[in-house]
């Protein structure tokens, strides 16, 4: 599971910086990167119930590499 959440984060960012390179006119970057992280929090508080054996250090850990990964983008 914690697998498919990393992948879920990865395709998350990955789209995220496709966007910011097509730069569309209604884009605000900002908003962007605030409803990728929110999808992704979601995806790992699900992930926590789904999996009890996943700890929230763990689940925790990658999502904020995500955060930070996409932080960097502004």
């Amino acid at each position: 599971m914690k697998e498919k959440m990393i992948e879920y984060f990865n395709k998350e960012y990955e789209e995220t910086v496709k966007l910011f390179a097509n730069k569309p006119f209604w884009l605000n970057p900002k908003e962007s990167v605030m409803n990728t992280a929110h999808r992704c929090l979601g995806v790992a508080m699900f992930i926590q119930t789904v999996d009890p054996s996943l700890s929230f250090e763990e689940v925790n850990i990658e999502y904020e590499k995500l955060r930070k990964k996409l932080e960097n983008l502004l």
